[in-house]
Protein backbone atom coordinates (compact mmCIF):
# COMPACT_ATOMS: atom_id res chain seq x y z
CA UNK A 1 0.00 0.00 0.00
CA UNK A 2 1.42 3.45 -1.24
CA UNK A 3 0.84 6.44 1.58
CA UNK A 4 1.13 9.26 -0.79
CA UNK A 5 1.30 11.65 1.91
CA UNK A 6 3.56 10.40 3.83
CA UNK A 7 5.65 8.84 0.83
CA UNK A 8 6.31 5.36 2.05
CA UNK A 9 5.17 1.83 0.84
CA UNK A 10 3.71 -0.24 3.13
CA UNK A 11 3.50 -4.32 2.61
CA UNK A 12 0.39 -5.95 3.46
CA UNK A 13 0.66 -9.28 2.21
CA UNK A 14 3.38 -11.99 1.90
CA UNK A 15 3.62 -15.80 0.87
CA UNK A 16 2.21 -16.81 4.24
CA UNK A 17 -1.15 -15.21 2.90
CA UNK A 18 -3.27 -16.20 -0.67
CA UNK A 19 -5.45 -13.06 -0.31
CA UNK A 20 -5.53 -10.00 2.09
CA UNK A 21 -8.47 -7.18 2.48
CA UNK A 22 -8.05 -3.84 3.66
CA UNK A 23 -10.54 -2.04 5.27
CA UNK A 24 -11.48 1.49 3.83
CA UNK A 25 -9.45 3.44 6.09
CA UNK A 26 -6.32 1.27 5.71
CA UNK A 27 -6.15 0.45 9.62
CA UNK A 28 -7.31 -3.68 9.71
CA UNK A 29 -6.40 -6.14 7.01
CA UNK A 30 -8.59 -9.81 6.78
CA UNK A 31 -5.74 -12.27 5.97
CA UNK A 32 -6.54 -15.45 4.34
CA UNK A 33 -4.73 -18.17 4.71
CA UNK A 34 -5.42 -21.87 2.52
CA UNK A 35 -1.94 -23.52 2.38
CA UNK A 36 -2.72 -25.93 5.51
CA UNK A 37 -5.66 -27.00 2.64
CA UNK A 38 -4.04 -27.36 -0.93
CA UNK A 39 -4.74 -28.59 -2.60
CA UNK A 40 -8.64 -28.20 -2.68
CA UNK A 41 -10.55 -29.80 -4.78
CA UNK A 42 -14.11 -27.96 -3.47
CA UNK A 43 -14.75 -24.96 -2.20
CA UNK A 44 -11.48 -22.48 -1.11
CA UNK A 45 -10.81 -23.31 2.52
CA UNK A 46 -9.13 -20.50 4.51
CA UNK A 47 -8.66 -19.58 7.73
CA UNK A 48 -8.67 -16.08 8.29
CA UNK A 49 -7.36 -13.44 10.92
CA UNK A 50 -8.03 -9.71 11.10
CA UNK A 51 -4.75 -7.90 11.59
CA UNK A 52 -4.50 -4.36 13.45
CA UNK A 53 -2.12 -2.38 10.89
CA UNK A 54 -1.40 -0.05 13.34
CA UNK A 55 -0.40 -2.39 16.23
CA UNK A 56 0.16 -5.72 14.63
CA UNK A 57 -1.80 -7.88 16.73
CA UNK A 58 -3.78 -10.47 15.24
CA UNK A 59 -7.09 -11.88 16.01
CA UNK A 60 -8.33 -15.11 14.42
CA UNK A 61 -11.90 -14.56 13.08
CA UNK A 62 -12.35 -18.47 11.52
CA UNK A 63 -10.90 -21.54 10.92
CA UNK A 64 -11.29 -23.89 8.16
CA UNK A 65 -14.00 -21.74 6.72
CA UNK A 66 -15.42 -20.91 3.08
CA UNK A 67 -17.07 -17.82 4.58
CA UNK A 68 -15.86 -14.29 2.97
CA UNK A 69 -16.04 -11.47 6.27
CA UNK A 70 -16.46 -8.43 5.42
CA UNK A 71 -15.75 -4.83 6.62
CA UNK A 72 -18.08 -2.02 8.21
CA UNK A 73 -18.39 0.97 6.33
CA UNK A 74 -16.45 3.04 9.31
CA UNK A 75 -14.00 -0.35 9.98
CA UNK A 76 -15.64 -0.81 13.32
CA UNK A 77 -16.64 -3.94 12.89
CA UNK A 78 -16.11 -7.47 10.63
CA UNK A 79 -19.03 -9.57 9.84
CA UNK A 80 -20.60 -12.28 8.30
CA UNK A 81 -22.90 -14.97 7.73
CA UNK A 82 -22.72 -18.33 9.68
CA UNK A 83 -25.16 -20.85 11.32
CA UNK A 84 -28.08 -18.62 10.51
CA UNK A 85 -26.80 -15.73 12.37
CA UNK A 86 -24.95 -12.19 11.21
CA UNK A 87 -21.84 -12.18 13.38
CA UNK A 88 -19.81 -9.14 14.11
CA UNK A 89 -17.16 -8.70 15.67
CA UNK A 90 -15.64 -5.59 16.90
CA UNK A 91 -12.42 -4.35 15.11
CA UNK A 92 -11.03 -3.22 18.24
CA UNK A 93 -11.70 -5.18 20.74
CA UNK A 94 -12.47 -8.67 19.63
CA UNK A 95 -15.76 -8.91 21.36
CA UNK A 96 -18.64 -10.48 18.88
CA UNK A 97 -22.14 -10.36 18.84
CA UNK A 98 -25.00 -12.00 16.66
CA UNK A 99 -28.68 -11.32 15.09
CA UNK A 100 -30.83 -14.19 15.05
CA UNK A 101 -34.89 -13.90 14.82
CA UNK A 102 -35.67 -16.85 15.99
CA UNK A 103 -36.61 -20.14 14.56
CA UNK A 104 -39.97 -18.48 12.87
CA UNK A 105 -38.39 -16.34 11.41
CA UNK A 106 -35.52 -17.80 9.84
CA UNK A 107 -32.19 -15.76 8.67
CA UNK A 108 -31.13 -18.82 6.03
CA UNK A 109 -32.20 -18.67 2.49
CA UNK A 110 -34.58 -21.63 2.49
CA UNK A 111 -35.22 -21.64 -1.02
CA UNK A 112 -31.23 -22.35 -1.75
CA UNK A 113 -30.60 -25.79 -2.94
CA UNK A 114 -27.01 -25.91 -3.52
CA UNK A 115 -24.83 -28.65 -2.45
CA UNK A 116 -22.34 -26.32 -0.03
CA UNK A 117 -22.65 -26.77 3.53
CA UNK A 118 -22.25 -23.29 4.05
CA UNK A 119 -26.51 -21.91 3.38
CA UNK A 120 -26.57 -18.76 2.58
CA UNK A 121 -28.76 -15.74 3.95
CA UNK A 122 -31.28 -13.51 2.92
CA UNK A 123 -29.02 -10.78 2.15
CA UNK A 124 -28.17 -7.68 3.85
CA UNK A 125 -27.89 -4.17 2.97
CA UNK A 126 -24.71 -3.37 5.44
CA UNK A 127 -24.20 -0.94 7.78
CA UNK A 128 -25.31 2.73 8.00
CA UNK A 129 -25.00 4.84 10.34
CA UNK A 130 -21.09 5.50 11.59
CA UNK A 131 -21.79 1.77 11.94
CA UNK A 132 -24.05 2.25 14.53
CA UNK A 133 -27.28 0.32 12.43
CA UNK A 134 -27.35 -3.35 10.60
CA UNK A 135 -29.59 -3.25 7.76
CA UNK A 136 -30.63 -7.27 6.86
CA UNK A 137 -33.76 -9.00 5.06
CA UNK A 138 -35.42 -12.05 6.07
CA UNK A 139 -37.76 -14.26 3.61
CA UNK A 140 -40.14 -10.89 2.86
CA UNK A 141 -38.56 -8.06 5.26
CA UNK A 142 -36.35 -5.79 5.75
CA UNK A 143 -34.78 -5.21 9.31
CA UNK A 144 -32.43 -2.99 11.38
CA UNK A 145 -30.43 -3.75 14.49
CA UNK A 146 -28.96 -1.31 16.60
CA UNK A 147 -25.54 -1.84 17.86
CA UNK A 148 -24.34 -2.26 20.34
CA UNK A 149 -27.74 -2.33 22.41
CA UNK A 150 -29.06 -5.21 19.99
CA UNK A 151 -32.46 -3.01 19.49
CA UNK A 152 -34.07 -4.58 16.14
CA UNK A 153 -36.74 -3.07 14.33
CA UNK A 154 -38.95 -4.54 11.39
CA UNK A 155 -39.10 -1.46 8.40
CA UNK A 156 -41.60 -3.08 6.00
CA UNK A 157 -44.36 -5.62 6.24
CA UNK A 158 -44.31 -8.04 4.05
CA UNK A 159 -44.93 -11.10 5.84
CA UNK A 160 -48.77 -10.28 6.81
CA UNK A 161 -49.53 -9.48 2.84
CA UNK A 162 -46.98 -12.32 1.29
CA UNK A 163 -44.99 -9.62 -0.73
CA UNK A 164 -40.98 -9.82 -0.53
CA UNK A 165 -39.50 -6.44 0.41
CA UNK A 166 -36.27 -5.67 -1.23
CA UNK A 167 -34.36 -2.06 -1.58
CA UNK A 168 -34.35 -1.13 -5.50
CA UNK A 169 -31.08 0.50 -7.08
CA UNK A 170 -27.78 0.57 -5.83
CA UNK A 171 -27.58 4.29 -4.50
CA UNK A 172 -26.50 4.62 -1.11
CA UNK A 173 -29.44 3.25 1.56
CA UNK A 174 -31.08 6.55 3.73
CA UNK A 175 -34.16 5.37 5.80
CA UNK A 176 -36.43 7.94 4.85
CA UNK A 177 -38.74 8.61 1.88
CA UNK A 178 -35.82 8.49 -0.61
CA UNK A 179 -35.60 4.95 -0.12
CA UNK A 180 -37.57 2.59 -2.91
CA UNK A 181 -38.50 -0.34 -2.49
CA UNK A 182 -39.72 -4.01 -4.94
CA UNK A 183 -42.65 -5.57 -3.49
CA UNK A 184 -43.24 -9.35 -5.24
CA UNK A 185 -46.36 -11.27 -4.28
CA UNK A 186 -46.94 -15.10 -4.13
CA UNK A 187 -49.25 -14.44 -7.29
CA UNK A 188 -46.68 -12.78 -9.53
CA UNK A 189 -47.39 -9.31 -8.82
CA UNK A 190 -45.04 -6.62 -8.61
CA UNK A 191 -44.99 -3.06 -6.59
CA UNK A 192 -42.64 -0.49 -6.15
CA UNK A 193 -42.96 1.60 -2.98
CA UNK A 194 -41.78 4.97 -1.21
CA UNK A 195 -40.61 3.45 2.45
CA UNK A 196 -42.16 5.62 5.14
CA UNK A 197 -40.83 4.95 8.91
CA UNK A 198 -44.71 4.00 9.78
CA UNK A 199 -44.86 1.07 7.37
CA UNK A 200 -47.61 2.46 5.67
CA UNK A 201 -45.40 2.65 2.37
CA UNK A 202 -46.72 4.61 -0.69
CA UNK A 203 -47.34 2.04 -3.38
CA UNK A 204 -46.02 4.29 -6.57
CA UNK A 205 -46.97 1.19 -9.31
CA UNK A 206 -48.41 -2.27 -9.19
CA UNK A 207 -49.51 -5.25 -11.44
CA UNK A 208 -48.81 -7.88 -13.27
CA UNK A 209 -45.68 -5.84 -14.54
CA UNK A 210 -42.23 -6.01 -14.90
CA UNK A 211 -40.27 -2.50 -13.93
CA UNK A 212 -37.35 -1.76 -15.16
CA UNK A 213 -34.90 1.44 -16.04
CA UNK A 214 -36.37 3.79 -13.10
CA UNK A 215 -34.51 6.56 -13.16
CA UNK A 216 -35.29 9.39 -10.31
CA UNK A 217 -34.63 13.08 -10.51
CA UNK A 218 -32.28 14.67 -7.50
CA UNK A 219 -35.15 15.25 -4.91
CA UNK A 220 -36.52 11.96 -5.91
CA UNK A 221 -39.90 12.98 -6.31
CA UNK A 222 -40.44 12.52 -10.46
CA UNK A 223 -39.43 9.10 -12.45
CA UNK A 224 -38.99 7.79 -15.83
CA UNK A 225 -39.65 4.03 -15.88
CA UNK A 226 -40.28 1.06 -18.82
CA UNK A 227 -43.08 -0.76 -18.26
CA UNK A 228 -43.43 -4.76 -20.22
CA UNK A 229 -45.16 -7.79 -19.62
CA UNK A 230 -45.42 -10.63 -21.93
CA UNK A 231 -47.91 -9.48 -24.43
CA UNK A 232 -46.64 -6.17 -25.13
CA UNK A 233 -43.00 -4.73 -25.61
CA UNK A 234 -41.64 -2.07 -22.90
CA UNK A 235 -43.03 1.05 -22.79
CA UNK A 236 -41.15 4.46 -21.20
CA UNK A 237 -43.47 6.62 -18.67
CA UNK A 238 -42.91 9.63 -16.73
CA UNK A 239 -44.28 9.28 -12.94
CA UNK A 240 -45.21 12.38 -11.11
CA UNK A 241 -47.25 13.25 -7.65
CA UNK A 242 -45.87 9.84 -6.17
CA UNK A 243 -47.14 7.69 -8.91
CA UNK A 244 -50.70 9.57 -8.83
CA UNK A 245 -49.83 11.09 -12.68
CA UNK A 246 -48.44 8.49 -15.19
CA UNK A 247 -47.81 10.23 -18.79
CA UNK A 248 -46.66 7.72 -21.43
CA UNK A 249 -43.01 9.25 -23.56
CA UNK A 250 -42.71 6.24 -25.64
CA UNK A 251 -43.57 3.02 -26.58
CA UNK A 252 -41.41 0.78 -29.32
CA UNK A 253 -44.90 -1.22 -30.31
CA UNK A 254 -45.53 -0.59 -33.85
CA UNK A 255 -49.48 0.13 -35.02
CA UNK A 256 -48.96 -2.67 -37.57
CA UNK A 257 -51.06 -5.64 -36.97
CA UNK A 258 -49.61 -8.07 -34.65
CA UNK A 259 -50.34 -11.50 -33.41
CA UNK A 260 -52.90 -11.39 -30.40
CA UNK A 261 -51.19 -13.06 -27.65
CA UNK A 262 -52.91 -13.97 -24.14
CA UNK A 263 -51.36 -13.03 -20.29
CA UNK A 264 -49.23 -15.47 -19.10
CA UNK A 265 -50.33 -17.26 -15.77
CA UNK A 266 -48.50 -18.48 -12.71
CA UNK A 267 -48.74 -22.11 -12.22
CA UNK A 268 -47.87 -23.71 -8.98
CA UNK A 269 -47.04 -26.48 -7.55
CA UNK A 270 -44.81 -28.88 -4.87
CA UNK A 271 -41.29 -29.52 -5.57
CA UNK A 272 -39.12 -32.31 -4.66
CA UNK A 273 -38.58 -31.35 -1.26
CA UNK A 274 -41.89 -29.76 -0.26
CA UNK A 275 -41.91 -26.55 -0.78
CA UNK A 276 -43.74 -24.85 -3.43
CA UNK A 277 -42.52 -23.99 -6.50
CA UNK A 278 -43.86 -22.02 -9.71
CA UNK A 279 -43.67 -21.94 -13.15
CA UNK A 280 -44.27 -18.81 -15.97
CA UNK A 281 -46.95 -20.54 -18.88
CA UNK A 282 -47.46 -18.90 -21.82
CA UNK A 283 -50.28 -18.98 -24.22
CA UNK A 284 -49.88 -20.06 -28.05
CA UNK A 285 -50.27 -16.53 -30.32
CA UNK A 286 -53.95 -16.26 -31.41
CA UNK A 287 -55.19 -19.04 -29.00
CA UNK A 288 -58.60 -20.02 -29.30
CA UNK A 289 -60.35 -21.68 -25.86
CA UNK A 290 -61.29 -25.20 -26.67
CA UNK A 291 -58.73 -26.03 -29.03
CA UNK A 292 -55.33 -28.70 -28.32
CA UNK A 293 -52.08 -27.01 -28.82
CA UNK A 294 -48.86 -28.51 -28.12
CA UNK A 295 -46.69 -27.95 -25.62
CA UNK A 296 -43.09 -27.34 -25.33
CA UNK A 297 -41.47 -27.13 -21.62
CA UNK A 298 -38.11 -25.51 -21.36
CA UNK A 299 -36.06 -26.20 -18.62
CA UNK A 300 -33.34 -24.48 -16.86
CA UNK A 301 -33.29 -24.12 -12.94
CA UNK A 302 -35.59 -21.62 -12.03
CA UNK A 303 -37.35 -19.49 -14.71
CA UNK A 304 -40.77 -17.92 -13.42
CA UNK A 305 -39.43 -14.27 -13.22
CA UNK A 306 -39.89 -14.14 -16.54
CA UNK A 307 -43.19 -14.32 -16.36
CA UNK A 308 -43.88 -10.88 -17.40
CA UNK A 309 -40.79 -10.18 -19.49
CA UNK A 310 -41.22 -9.23 -23.13
CA UNK A 311 -39.21 -11.22 -25.41
CA UNK A 312 -38.71 -10.55 -29.14
CA UNK A 313 -38.68 -13.34 -31.53
CA UNK A 314 -35.55 -13.65 -33.07
CA UNK A 315 -34.74 -15.96 -36.08
CA UNK A 316 -31.08 -16.69 -34.30
CA UNK A 317 -31.98 -17.81 -31.55
CA UNK A 318 -32.90 -21.70 -30.60
CA UNK A 319 -34.40 -21.45 -27.33
CA UNK A 320 -36.62 -17.96 -27.89
CA UNK A 321 -40.13 -18.19 -26.03
CA UNK A 322 -41.93 -15.67 -28.60
CA UNK A 323 -40.17 -17.71 -31.85
CA UNK A 324 -42.62 -20.94 -30.14
CA UNK A 325 -45.21 -19.20 -28.78
CA UNK A 326 -45.92 -17.58 -32.51
CA UNK A 327 -45.73 -21.17 -34.01
CA UNK A 328 -49.19 -21.99 -32.04
CA UNK A 329 -47.31 -23.61 -29.15
CA UNK A 330 -48.09 -23.35 -25.49
CA UNK A 331 -44.07 -22.37 -23.68
CA UNK A 332 -43.75 -23.78 -19.93
CA UNK A 333 -41.07 -22.37 -17.94
CA UNK A 334 -41.23 -24.35 -14.53
CA UNK A 335 -38.98 -24.14 -11.25
CA UNK A 336 -36.85 -26.99 -10.32
CA UNK A 337 -35.72 -27.09 -6.84
CA UNK A 338 -32.82 -29.92 -6.39
CA UNK A 339 -31.75 -32.44 -3.88
CA UNK A 340 -27.93 -33.16 -3.31
CA UNK A 341 -26.60 -36.25 -5.05
CA UNK A 342 -29.95 -36.41 -6.87
CA UNK A 343 -29.55 -33.83 -9.94
CA UNK A 344 -31.65 -35.88 -12.60
CA UNK A 345 -34.31 -37.30 -10.05
CA UNK A 346 -35.14 -34.01 -8.13
CA UNK A 347 -36.06 -32.56 -11.62
CA UNK A 348 -37.99 -35.29 -12.80
CA UNK A 349 -40.47 -34.87 -9.71
CA UNK A 350 -40.07 -31.05 -9.95
CA UNK A 351 -41.42 -31.15 -13.61
CA UNK A 352 -44.06 -33.89 -13.58
CA UNK A 353 -45.56 -32.52 -10.66
CA UNK A 354 -45.23 -29.05 -12.62
CA UNK A 355 -46.28 -30.76 -15.91
CA UNK A 356 -49.46 -32.19 -13.92
CA UNK A 357 -50.57 -28.94 -12.78
CA UNK A 358 -50.47 -27.17 -16.45
CA UNK A 359 -52.71 -30.26 -17.69
CA UNK A 360 -55.51 -30.09 -14.66
CA UNK A 361 -55.54 -26.14 -15.22
CA UNK A 362 -55.30 -25.91 -18.73
CA UNK A 363 -57.33 -27.94 -20.46
CA UNK A 364 -56.38 -27.20 -23.77
CA UNK A 365 -52.86 -28.66 -23.74
CA UNK A 366 -52.94 -32.04 -25.76
CA UNK A 367 -50.84 -34.26 -23.56
CA UNK A 368 -49.94 -36.01 -26.14
CA UNK A 369 -48.04 -33.55 -27.92
CA UNK A 370 -45.58 -32.17 -25.25
CA UNK A 371 -41.62 -31.01 -26.30
CA UNK A 372 -38.77 -30.70 -23.97
CA UNK A 373 -35.96 -28.72 -24.56
CA UNK A 374 -32.86 -26.99 -22.69
CA UNK A 375 -29.18 -26.12 -23.34
CA UNK A 376 -26.39 -26.65 -20.88
CA UNK A 377 -27.66 -27.83 -17.75
CA UNK A 378 -31.42 -27.82 -19.08
CA UNK A 379 -30.48 -29.78 -21.95
CA UNK A 380 -29.09 -32.39 -19.50
CA UNK A 381 -32.50 -32.60 -17.60
CA UNK A 382 -34.20 -32.10 -21.26
CA UNK A 383 -32.36 -35.46 -21.91
CA UNK A 384 -32.75 -37.47 -18.39
CA UNK A 385 -36.26 -36.55 -18.24
CA UNK A 386 -36.83 -37.69 -21.50
CA UNK A 387 -35.50 -41.01 -20.21
CA UNK A 388 -37.43 -41.28 -16.91
CA UNK A 389 -40.77 -40.35 -17.33
CA UNK A 390 -43.24 -40.82 -20.17
CA UNK A 391 -44.06 -37.40 -20.40
CA UNK A 392 -42.72 -36.09 -23.52
CA UNK A 393 -43.41 -36.89 -27.33
CA UNK A 394 -39.99 -35.10 -28.34
CA UNK A 395 -37.00 -33.69 -26.67
CA UNK A 396 -34.38 -31.07 -27.48
CA UNK A 397 -31.08 -30.90 -25.78
CA UNK A 398 -28.36 -28.34 -26.76
CA UNK A 399 -24.80 -29.88 -25.02
CA UNK A 400 -25.73 -31.58 -22.67
CA UNK A 401 -24.19 -33.60 -19.54
CA UNK A 402 -24.97 -37.08 -20.84
CA UNK A 403 -22.14 -39.51 -18.95
CA UNK A 404 -22.04 -37.57 -14.67
CA UNK A 405 -19.18 -40.56 -14.42
CA UNK A 406 -16.63 -39.28 -17.49
CA UNK A 407 -17.74 -35.56 -16.98
CA UNK A 408 -16.64 -35.10 -13.39
CA UNK A 409 -13.30 -36.95 -15.13
CA UNK A 410 -12.95 -34.16 -17.80
CA UNK A 411 -11.51 -30.22 -17.85
CA UNK A 412 -13.21 -27.08 -18.16
CA UNK A 413 -11.25 -25.76 -20.72
CA UNK A 414 -12.75 -22.05 -20.13
CA UNK A 415 -10.68 -21.76 -17.13
CA UNK A 416 -8.30 -24.80 -17.57
CA UNK A 417 -9.68 -26.32 -14.00
CA UNK A 418 -11.42 -30.02 -13.57
CA UNK A 419 -14.93 -30.13 -13.14
CA UNK A 420 -14.74 -32.12 -9.98
CA UNK A 421 -14.96 -28.84 -8.21
CA UNK A 422 -17.85 -28.04 -10.05
CA UNK A 423 -19.66 -30.82 -9.40
CA UNK A 424 -18.97 -31.18 -5.73
CA UNK A 425 -19.79 -27.47 -5.28
CA UNK A 426 -21.59 -26.62 -7.89
CA UNK A 427 -24.56 -26.85 -10.59
CA UNK A 428 -24.72 -30.39 -10.91
CA UNK A 429 -24.68 -30.89 -7.27
CA UNK A 430 -22.96 -34.19 -6.60
CA UNK A 431 -21.59 -33.80 -3.26
CA UNK A 432 -18.62 -36.54 -3.14
CA UNK A 433 -16.91 -38.04 -5.83
CA UNK A 434 -18.08 -40.89 -8.16
CA UNK A 435 -16.07 -43.90 -6.87
CA UNK A 436 -17.44 -43.38 -3.44
CA UNK A 437 -21.28 -43.03 -4.26
CA UNK A 438 -20.91 -44.46 -7.93
CA UNK A 439 -24.68 -45.37 -7.86
CA UNK A 440 -26.28 -42.28 -7.49
CA UNK A 441 -23.49 -40.95 -10.44
CA UNK A 442 -25.15 -43.63 -12.59
CA UNK A 443 -28.54 -43.48 -12.10
CA UNK A 444 -28.17 -39.58 -12.51
CA UNK A 445 -26.52 -39.97 -16.01
CA UNK A 446 -28.92 -39.97 -18.37
CA UNK A 447 -26.30 -42.40 -20.96
CA UNK A 448 -27.30 -45.06 -18.40
CA UNK A 449 -31.12 -44.93 -18.61
CA UNK A 450 -30.59 -44.51 -22.84
CA UNK A 451 -32.60 -47.97 -23.07
CA UNK A 452 -35.84 -46.31 -21.07
CA UNK A 453 -35.88 -43.48 -24.09
CA UNK A 454 -39.02 -43.65 -26.12
CA UNK A 455 -39.62 -40.64 -28.20
CA UNK A 456 -37.21 -38.79 -30.70
CA UNK A 457 -34.20 -37.13 -29.88
CA UNK A 458 -32.27 -33.98 -31.16
CA UNK A 459 -28.85 -33.06 -29.80
CA UNK A 460 -27.06 -29.86 -30.39
CA UNK A 461 -23.17 -29.19 -29.95
CA UNK A 462 -20.52 -27.48 -30.96
CA UNK A 463 -17.59 -29.11 -31.35
CA UNK A 464 -15.09 -26.76 -29.86
CA UNK A 465 -17.36 -26.26 -26.82
CA UNK A 466 -14.78 -25.99 -23.83
CA UNK A 467 -17.07 -25.90 -21.12
CA UNK A 468 -19.45 -29.28 -22.22
CA UNK A 469 -17.38 -31.26 -24.54
CA UNK A 470 -19.13 -32.21 -26.95
CA UNK A 471 -17.75 -35.80 -26.70
CA UNK A 472 -20.70 -36.09 -24.25
CA UNK A 473 -22.88 -35.70 -26.84
CA UNK A 474 -21.09 -38.66 -28.99
CA UNK A 475 -21.44 -41.11 -26.27
CA UNK A 476 -25.11 -40.47 -25.76
CA UNK A 477 -25.58 -40.70 -29.89
CA UNK A 478 -23.64 -43.67 -30.11
CA UNK A 479 -25.07 -45.58 -27.39
CA UNK A 480 -28.58 -44.48 -28.77
CA UNK A 481 -27.17 -45.36 -32.49
CA UNK A 482 -26.16 -49.39 -31.08
CA UNK A 483 -29.82 -49.47 -29.23
CA UNK A 484 -31.61 -48.12 -32.98
CA UNK A 485 -33.39 -45.68 -31.14
CA UNK A 486 -34.21 -42.31 -33.11
CA UNK A 487 -31.73 -39.64 -32.16
CA UNK A 488 -29.85 -37.13 -33.92
CA UNK A 489 -26.74 -35.55 -33.54
CA UNK A 490 -26.18 -31.84 -34.94
CA UNK A 491 -22.53 -30.82 -34.75
CA UNK A 492 -21.17 -27.44 -35.59
CA UNK A 493 -17.72 -26.92 -36.32
CA UNK A 494 -15.93 -24.20 -34.58
CA UNK A 495 -18.61 -23.58 -32.55
CA UNK A 496 -18.08 -23.16 -28.78
CA UNK A 497 -20.86 -23.89 -25.99
CA UNK A 498 -23.49 -21.74 -27.80
CA UNK A 499 -23.89 -21.49 -31.61
CA UNK A 500 -22.67 -18.16 -32.05
CA UNK A 501 -21.81 -17.98 -35.94
CA UNK A 502 -25.15 -16.47 -37.49
CA UNK A 503 -25.26 -19.21 -40.44
CA UNK A 504 -25.32 -21.73 -37.71
CA UNK A 505 -27.78 -19.72 -35.60
CA UNK A 506 -30.20 -19.63 -38.02
CA UNK A 507 -29.67 -23.42 -39.43
CA UNK A 508 -29.87 -24.70 -35.66
CA UNK A 509 -33.05 -22.36 -35.06
CA UNK A 510 -34.82 -23.99 -38.63
CA UNK A 511 -33.81 -27.33 -37.24
CA UNK A 512 -35.19 -27.18 -33.92
CA UNK A 513 -38.59 -26.17 -35.41
CA UNK A 514 -38.33 -29.02 -38.38
CA UNK A 515 -37.70 -31.03 -35.29
CA UNK A 516 -40.83 -30.49 -33.08
CA UNK A 517 -42.83 -29.65 -35.97
CA UNK A 518 -42.36 -33.21 -37.78
CA UNK A 519 -43.01 -35.16 -33.79
CA UNK A 520 -45.50 -32.84 -31.94
CA UNK A 521 -47.82 -31.15 -34.74
CA UNK A 522 -47.32 -34.38 -37.21
CA UNK A 523 -46.47 -32.36 -40.17
CA UNK A 524 -43.70 -34.19 -42.60
CA UNK A 525 -40.65 -34.98 -42.13
CA UNK A 526 -37.94 -33.18 -43.66
CA UNK A 527 -35.10 -34.73 -45.70
CA UNK A 528 -32.35 -34.42 -42.73
CA UNK A 529 -34.47 -35.91 -40.10
CA UNK A 530 -35.85 -39.03 -42.46
CA UNK A 531 -32.81 -40.15 -43.78
CA UNK A 532 -29.93 -37.97 -42.04
CA UNK A 533 -25.99 -37.76 -43.15
CA UNK A 534 -22.88 -39.57 -43.31
CA UNK A 535 -20.23 -38.13 -41.28
CA UNK A 536 -18.00 -37.93 -44.22
CA UNK A 537 -20.32 -36.27 -45.90
CA UNK A 538 -19.43 -32.18 -46.57
CA UNK A 539 -22.04 -30.12 -44.58
CA UNK A 540 -22.98 -26.72 -45.29
CA UNK A 541 -24.94 -24.68 -42.65
CA UNK A 542 -26.35 -22.74 -45.40
CA UNK A 543 -28.09 -24.77 -47.23
CA UNK A 544 -31.47 -26.45 -46.37
CA UNK A 545 -30.40 -30.05 -47.53
CA UNK A 546 -27.71 -30.12 -45.06
CA UNK A 547 -27.88 -33.21 -43.51
CA UNK A 548 -26.82 -34.11 -39.97
CA UNK A 549 -26.06 -37.55 -38.70
CA UNK A 550 -28.88 -39.64 -37.40
CA UNK A 551 -29.59 -43.18 -35.65
CA UNK A 552 -31.94 -44.48 -37.78
CA UNK A 553 -34.96 -43.61 -40.05
CA UNK A 554 -37.98 -41.19 -37.99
Amino acid sequence: MWRPQEDRWERLKDSTMCRAYASANGNYILCFNDRRYLPQFREPLCDIKLKNRLNEHCLSILDSSAIYPRFSLKEKYVYFFKDGRWVFVHTLTGRSDSVFLGADRPLVNTSYDGVVGVAPSWGSLGFIDDDKTFLFYDEYDLWSVRLPEMKYKRLTHGRESGIQFRKLGNEPITLNNNLILIGHSRDGQTGIYRYSADRKHVRLLHGRKSYSRIAWDAKKQNCLFAEEDNTESPKLYFSSDNGKSVQLIASTAKPVYRPKIRKSVLISYPGARGKMLHGALFFPSDYQPGRKYPMIVRLYERQSQQLDNFVYPSSRDAYNTMNYVLEGYFVFLPDIDYEVNRPGQSAVVCVRNAVDSVLHQILDVDAARIGVIGHSWGAYQSVYLSACTSLFAAAIAGAPLTNLVSMYNSVYWENGKTNQELFETGQARMRRPWWEIPDQYQANSPIFCARQIKSPLLLSFGTDDKAVDWRQGLELYITMRRLRKPCILLAYPNEGHTISEETNERDQMRRFMEFFSTYLKGTSAPSWIEYGSPYQEPWNASSTDALPAQSSGK
